[in-house]
């Protein structure tokens, strides 16, 4: 995207999870999407089904399916584990194939269009975690950015922006954790 920013001079903020820069990010989501690309036919132990998807339009059906499964419960995402190792899915290679590195996230703060800004250690769904783990995830994460960036972070961005894990607690933690604004893709405001 960056050559047409340029192109545009249009400013943009990335908002980078410390684990997806270093390379320990559970990116289930990639994992699933890179299995559906990959495979006609797959089986997932953790939903306890077999799939059969050769058209695009079913690879789509079915990447949708099974990320509903997770977003019913973000604790499920640990469950895929087994089939992502069956498959033969190495996390930290997916995750080094289409996330910046720490070299990169540096880089990327040194152009004038670009800003970085906050978005959890391990972006883990916050209703899932506990006010300690919530309040840990948003303040190791500022650390290690203020850290490799040799600056202040004000901005943080919620996981995954849905109203189940943006509410007024989170609110509430992000500005204990020290930052001025604490966005979702909800649209609007989300209380008072």
């Amino acid at each position: 995207a960056l050559p047409l920013l340029e192109r545009f001079n249009a400013p943009a903020t990335i908002f980078v999870p410390t684990h997806a820069a270093t390379g320990q990010l559970n990116a289930w989501w990639l994992a699933i999407r890179e299995l559906v690309l990959a495979h006609d036919a797959l089986e997932f132990e953790a939903l306890r089904q077999s799939f059969c998807a050769e058209t695009l339009t079913e690879k789509q059906a079915l990447f949708q399916h099974v990320v509903d499964w997770v977003w019913s419960d973000f604790n499920r995402a640990d469950d895929l584990e087994l089939t992502f190792r069956r498959y033969g899915i190495v996390m930290p290679h997916l995750v080094a194939r289409f996330l910046m590195t720490t070299l990169e996230v540096q880089a990327a703060a040194r152009h004038p269009l670009l800003s970085i800004q906050a978005h959890t250690e391990s972006h883990r769904a916050f209703g899932t975690l506990d006010d300690t783990e919530v309040l840990r995830e948003m303040t190791a994460n500022k650390a290690w950015l203020e850290n490799i960036l040799q600056k202040e972070v004000r901005h943080f961005a919620y996981p995954y922006g849905h109203f189940r894990e943006d509410g007024a607690r989170e609110a509430q933690l992000a500005s204990r954790a020290g930052f001025d604004v604490a966005l979702t893709t909800d649209p609007g405001c989300l209380f008072a």
